[in-house]
């Protein structure tokens, strides 16, 4: 028996957070659990794994998925170093700007020279060289930047204005309706924007799943969202 990971959070005046895990049960996930599962990894549509599990179930976890038509998405947090051959299977990863740099770092990968929004263009399409397809930095209240390196594409997408009270679970809550609407059939720029009409709602709220919108809440904001980028 192993005690549940617990977090303990601290949130400043404008709601941005830091966060202190005991991972506990979640540091003992092995490959013999995720191989008893294979099947179910297999027939899913959309994968997303996070970081606060051992980077060999990792491993394992997106080798499985490859043998199926599985589209894979890696949230790095918390980040820690990352095998590039792992790297290589990822179709998606999502990390947010100080996550990409920190790995950029850590992959020793060839140097940043520009500033600003090009920085992060010229990190994600040298994180692109190593095989992933598509590279979604989380800006918080800038929104995301997409960068999709089959169609060497980069794609601004803007933040909701909100007041933020508390961002913890907002990443979470991005990542989720992200797979979700993956799964439902949306492309990518349109999924993205799901994903942050949601995370825009769960920022105004407290607490960590309590704070998650339902769906007609996310699609009212997601029509609000469109006609304000449009307008």
């Amino acid at each position: 028996m192993e005690a549940s990971g617990v977090a303990f959070i601290l949130i400043d005046k404008n709601g941005e957070n830091m966060i202190s895990v005991a991972p506990g049960a979640n540091a003992k996930l092995n490959t013999d659990d995720i191989e008893k599962h294979k099947d179910i990894i297999t027939n899913a549509a959309v994968l997303v794994v996070q970081m606060e599990i051992p980077i060999e179930t990792i491993q394992k976890i997106f080798h499985i998925a490859s043998e199926g038509d599985v589209l894979k998405i890696l949230n790095p947090a918390p980040l820690k170093p990352i095998p590039r051959n792992l790297l290589s299977q990822i179709d998606i990863i999502v990390p947010n700007e100080g996550e990409l740099y920190k790995l950029h770092s850590l992959l020793k990968l060839k140097e940043i020279t520009e500033a600003e929004d090009k920085k992060i263009i010229q990190a994600s399409k040298n994180l692109a060289t190593l095989g992933i397809k598509t590279i979604l930095t989380t800006l918080g209240n800038k929104g995301s930047l997409l960068y999709q390196s089959e169609e060497d594409q980069i794609i601004k997408i803007p933040a909701y204005k909100v007041k933020a009270i508390d961002t913890v679970g907002a990443g979470d809550c991005f990542n989720g309706v992200l797979a979700s609407k993956l799964a439902q059939g949306e492309n990518i720029i349109s999924a993205v924007k799901y994903a942050t009409a949601a995370s825009s709602i769960a920022v105004t709220r407290k607490g960590a799943q309590q704070s998650i919108p339902f769906a007609p809440e996310i699609q009212e904001r997601y029509v609000k969202i469109t006609h304000y980028q449009i307008k």
